[in-house]
């Protein structure tokens, strides 16, 4: 039988190696939070200056134009099409910064980035 102070010593002991995994998962974890939320941010922003350079190229006018209610000559097809194309481009900037992160993470640190917690 182990004596009590051994005992408690041990829990003690492990309670310790818990914690400190513990302290460096969410560690990794929040570093892992804003890398990819920095690269996703400067992600939304080229795609946001892609798109606008796009519909100049093909519009030759300001991409808020289509947007603008007032203006004489509104269209909503128009509308919903540059929506669309809009919403289709967000979504492919989302995806490939988010794929950015991942391989920045294991070239810096040669491991897979954290898991998210299940829901």
């Amino acid at each position: 039988m182990v004596p009590t102070s051994e005992a408690s010593s041990a829990t003690h002991h492990e309670s310790g190696v818990l914690s400190t995994v513990r302290r460096v998962l969410v560690t990794r974890k929040r570093i892992w939070w804003l890398e990819s939320t920095v690269t996703g941010a400067l992600g939304g922003m080229v795609a946001e200056r892609l798109i606008r350079a796009f519909y100049r190229l093909v519009r030759k006018r300001s991409p808020d134009s289509v947007f603008d209610l007032d203006r004489k000559g509104f269209s909503w097809p128009q509308f919903v099409l540059w929506a669309a194309v809009g919403g289709v481009c967000i979504g492919a900037a989302k995806v490939a910064s988010r794929h950015l992160a991942h391989v920045g993470w294991k070239m810096a640190t040669g491991t897979e980035p954290p898991k998210p917690a299940a829901q």
